[in-house]
């Protein structure tokens, strides 16, 4: 804004200037911009809106940046240390856990994130499902009123070319409002792994290319209507399919033997949720009753191939081998749930309940291939079943003193559930009640500084896939398997925020959880292959502390810097009973914003994270650079961005077991260098996708 003032020598009467000539001010725009990390009700929040090196990122590659949120090689998400995370989307549950969350956020573009929130201490209104807390990613938000097209275009280049289509439109009135998206995205994946592990007397030695081939088709529609001033209907649909091929090839070396496999995987995932909910604004005071219904429809159709060619030590051939698989899975998730916010003056009373059914089908089968010809493997061929109900109710009041606020809620969740493997004649069933209370306090100290403490009661139950009991072979030496033994794991966690300016934020975060569910190895009792599958284990304990550092070098120059420090202990088995692991870790990054004249901004971020334990692995370390250019044109309506990332190519994925079942060790270089370019054009109002509508339950898919 700039001002112009004249003046005027006072030795006789003045016309009045014509009036095209008369200095007017037409108005001010005032820019403030939202700090990189701030604090809200208990939450951390990570602003990521006006980041410049996203061009052809996704959602996943976004977490790994968020302090506290690591991902490995496989896209399992860990939060705090632990994988009981619940991810949200606008404040629904995604549903998804596992390789098919990671699919799911892989769908999602990093431009099109406005912030992510954490939270270890969530209060009682949401769900108690995810011990390390919630995850909860917003986007960009649509006008309410007015119309739009939002057009985008993003691709970026490393081992594969990889690109990014979107078209949004958006149309709102005073009482109806419409919108639509389709997108079109090939997030790839390629990694090449170094690695082996005992079997016996021997050594076996693996070298293994990863190579995943994804066509990312997401489509999604919506409508909220307002048929009197105090109530909303609104109906969204969301829909994608993940069409998936891998191709796992292996060179494997033991005893003088070689072995060559290659297991072909076509894995495509298909996904249907319907949302219905109705907000009755009960008066102007904030009182409101609303009401939400989910359907949600997911297929999983998955065969492969897998061939082993045998090689005796001279490098002579001996014999082939071919093992298929077709493992078909259905999920169909059904809940309901109501809420009442009743505010009365400095009070406010929420209450709710909520019920969920999930049903899981997998019929999954084994065979051999010999001469052309199928032969059933009976003793790993069968079929799960999973039948799942959960009842819950809550109540919660928060009241405000002065300087201080206290929200305090209780939670109370019934589950019954059934796991049938069915050919083998395993039964399990769970049934049990819990309390989940919880505890939120702020404390104003002063005009600029706020403390924050939390505590609340968590609950992690096991992820569909990790109860089933199906197989997936990376090769004949090691495969991945449910457990349906598994048990729900239960947790306290405690938090303390400390907030100056709303900018310079501090935070200390203890957590218990008994029966800790983890990583096992062990060998296979029919081959000499390496199992891995999740068990339960003894109590885990992690001690985590925070700190994010905004600094203004030159007012075009500002520095984050964002710091965990971190001890985590449990045990591991061992053959001679159970050990404890334990480790302190760290994880640093800075990045540095940098606006030049002309509109371009820039920014150089640096990542590095001590070496920690995951599981029953001990990581690596790991480091890796960023930076990105940024530039609006047409008044905002076209913008520009190219990223490059992971500059020097330095980004590992490392680890080694510590349980002497077997020394496992791993080398993984994914494609991580990778040069991005991102161009999105408006026409009319700025627009963006729909929200999605989710609850807990999809989160263990």
């Amino acid at each position: 804004m700039s001002l112009f003032f004249a003046l005027q020598p006072q030795v006789r009467a003045q016309q009045p200037a014509p009036a095209e000539k008369v200095p007017r001010l037409s108005g001010v725009t005032v820019q403030a911009a939202r700090p990189a990390v701030s604090v809200n009700k208990g939450k951390i929040v990570y602003n990521v809106q006006q980041a410049t090196n996203g061009a052809g990122q996704t959602a996943l590659e976004v977490l790994t940046k968020v302090p506290g949120i690591t991902v490995d090689g496989e896209g399992n998400i860990q939060f705090g240390g632990s994988a009981g995370v619940n991810v949200m989307v606008n404040g629904r549950m995604t549903w998804l856990s596992g390789p098919q969350l990671a699919n799911f956020l892989k769908g999602l573009s990093a431009e099109d994130i406005a912030r992510i929130e954490t939270t270890v201490s969530p209060g009682a209104s949401l769900d108690a499902a995810g011990n390390a807390g919630i995850i909860n990613i917003i986007t960009k938000k649509r006008p309410a009123q007015g119309w739009g097209v939002d057009l985008r275009s993003a691709i970026s280049a490393g081992k594969y070319t990889m690109t990014n289509q979107q078209i949004a439109v958006h149309a709102g009135g005073r009482h109806l409002s419409v919108y639509g998206s389709f997108d079109y995205n090939t997030p790839h994946k390629f990694f090449t792994r170094e690695g082996g592990n005992a079997v016996g007397p021997e050594q076996l030695e693996r070298q293994t290319t990863t190579s995943q081939k994804i066509k990312y088709y997401t489509w999604r529609a919506g409508a909220e209507w307002k048929p009197a001033a105090r109530h909303t209907i609104a109906v969204n649909y969301h829909g994608y399919l993940d069409d998936f091929t891998c191709l796992h090839e292996s060179l494997l070396q033991i005893g003088g033997s070689t072995t060559a496999s290659q297991n072909n995987i076509v894995e495509p995932y298909h996904y249907d949720a319907v949302n219905a909910g109705y907000r009755f604004d009960i008066d102007s005071s904030g009182k409101k009753f609303t009401v939400d219904a989910d359907y949600t429809s997911y297929r999983n159709y998955s065969d492969a191939l897998m061939t082993m060619q045998y090689y005796q030590p001279d490098g002579s051939f001996q014999r082939e081998n071919k093992l298929a698989s077709y493992q078909p899975g259905f999920v169909k998730i059904r809940s309901i749930k109501s809420d009442l916010e009743l505010p009365f003056g400095q009070t406010t009373v929420k209450a709710g309940l909520k019920f969920a059914h999930v049903s899981n089908d997998n019929n999954y089968r084994f065979d051999s291939v010999v001469n052309g010809q199928l032969t059933n493997i009976a003793n790993i061929s069968d079929h799960f079943l999973y039948e799942e109900r959960i009842s819950a109710a809550y109540i919660s009041a928060a009241r405000r003193f002065d300087k201080t606020s206290i929200t305090i809620g209780l939670r109370l969740e019934h589950t019954n559930a059934d796991g049938t493997t069915a050919k083998s004649g395993v039964l399990n069933k769970w049934t049990y009640t819990q309390l989940f209370p919880s505890l939120l306090m702020e404390q104003a100290l002063g005009e600029q500084q706020q403390l924050s403490l939390s505590i609340s009661r968590r609950i992690n139950r096991p992820a569909y896939t990790d109860l089933n009991p199906v197989r997936w072979y990376r090769d004949e030496y090691f495969y991945y398997s449910g457990n349906p033994a598994l048990v729900p794991e239960l947790a306290w966690s405690a938090s303390a925020i400390y907030s100056l300016r709303s900018r310079y934020i501090f935070s200390l975060v203890y957590r218990r959880s008994n029966d800790y569910m983890s990583e096992q190895l062990a060998f296979d009792n029919y081959s000499p292959a390496i199992r891995s599958q999740r068990a339960n284990f003894g109590t885990m304990q992690r001690v985590e502390a925070t700190a994010a550092v905004p600094v203004a070098i030159l007012p075009v120059w500002q520095l984050q810097l964002n710091s965990n420090v971190n001890f985590t202990t449990y045990p591991v088995t061992m053959i001679a009973g159970n050990r404890q692991l334990s480790q302190w870790a760290a994880a640093l990054s800075l990045q540095q914003d940098i606006s030049l004249p002309v509109g371009f901004k820039v920014s150089l971020a640096t990542y590095y994270t001590t070496r920690e334990v995951r599981g029953i692995f001990r990581t690596a370390a790991i480091w890796y650079q960023e930076a990105g250019v940024k530039k609006s044109w047409l008044q905002g309506r076209l913008n520009t961005m190219v990223s490059f990332n992971d500059i020097f190519d330095t980004y590992r994925l490392q680890g080694r077991s510590v349980s002497d079942f077997t020394n496992f060790w791993y080398n993984d270089k994914p494609d991580s260098r990778r040069v991005g370019v991102s161009v999105t054009y408006r026409l009319g109002g700025k627009v963006m996708k729909g929200y999605n509508r989710k609850t807990e339950e999809q989160e263990r898919l």
